[in-house]
């Protein structure tokens, strides 16, 4: 390791390199080099504020190998610390806000299917660590920043997970319920272009989304109303449910309305060989030509999708119904 001379500094004070240090760590915590000759006697979660560090320097950036050891090195850092146990004040700090961004990157973006599956595993072992609070504050971090459907659909998921262990009887914990869940329902429950928002695009949200509420709706009963979603539920109503239904019944009638068109120009063209090929313009660029037979096959899972998404939206209907309905 070569040492970057600093002039006035005294010998023990010499700095190295960020990104040597960060393979030192590595060496420790996942290789154990030399651990148990390590001079020191730390908490966990000494270790992992302190590795937070190089854990951010190496998932910042694009080489497969740094990121492969920015991953080890987070994971072995957070398996030794307890689960439920991070306090909210760690999120305070900027490498506890900025790693899970750079995790996000490498789950969404890398190329390697194995750092990818890696990168969510890791990530819900940190979610895993936090307590309650911090979780809940986490939670409303990422829904805020995230901007990833897939992403936000896993965060919910999550909620969902947390919500249903508040509901258990002698739970005690309350920033999943009532007052403190409301805020969190109304960044979950959101469509960012009302009904003309891409739904497809948006798929794992609104349908992790609609899971959520279909859930709360039926183990929440309404005399109990512990978590406060039979309060809200005119307001999701006016703001989600309704705007969904009209984007809904929008998409599916372009899709099957493109469907038709299509299958008609196939058998109007099935006879010229060169018509039997069209091109797709998304956002201005040219797609690889497609034939009609796979342009009718993506129009077919789009309408499947808005079928699987329309199921889920209509059983929600059926239970608000229901609760409005007066008794006979």
């Amino acid at each position: 390791m070569k040492r970057r001379e600093v002039p006035g500094f005294l010998e023990e004070e010499v700095r190295y390199p960020k990104e040597s240090l960060a393979c030192l760590s590595h060496l420790l915590f996942v290789d154990y080099i030399a651990v148990d000759i390590f001079p020191a006697v730390l908490s966990p979660v000494f270790v992992l504020q302190c590795n937070m560090e190089y854990i951010e320097l190496l998932l910042s950036r694009t080489e497969e190998s740094r990121l492969q050891k920015g991953l080890e090195l987070y994971e072995k850092s957070l398996i030794r610390v307890e689960d439920n146990s991070l306090p909210v004040d760690l999120l305070e700090l900027k490498t506890f806000f900025s790693v899970p961004q750079n995790l996000v990157k490498v789950m969404t973006l890398c190329p390697d299917q194995t750092l990818r599956t890696k990168g969510l595993k890791v990530f819900q072992l940190s979610i895993d660590k936090f307590n309650t609070e911090a979780k809940y504050k986490f939670f409303k971090g990422m829904l805020k920043t995230s901007h990833h459907a897939g992403v936000e659909g896993y965060i919910i998921k999550n909620i969902k997970n947390q919500i249903d262990c508040s509901l258990k009887p002698c739970n005690g914990n309350d920033w999943f319920l009532g007052k403190h869940l409301l805020p969190l329902l109304r960044l979950v429950l959101c469509l960012p272009h009302g009904p003309e928002t891409d739904l497809l695009q948006n798929l794992d949200k609104i349908m992790e989304s609609l899971n959520l509420l279909r859930y709360m709706l039926i183990r929440d009963k309404e005399w109990e109303n512990e978590t406060g979603i039979w309060t809200e539920l005119y307001k999701i109503e006016d703001s989600y449910l309704k705007p969904l239904r009209t984007g809904l019944n929008m998409s599916k009638a372009h899709y099957e309305a493109e469907l038709k068109s299509t299958k008609e120009n196939k058998k109007i063209h099935s006879k010229d060989s060169k018509a039997s090929v069209c091109t797709v313009t998304v956002d201005n660029e040219e797609l690889p030509n497609m034939t009609p037979e796979m342009q009718i096959q993506v129009l077919q899972s789009a309408i499947f999708t808005f079928d699987l998404m329309e199921s889920v939206l209509a059983r929600i209907e059926e239970i608000i119904e229901a609760k409005e309905r007066p008794l006979s």
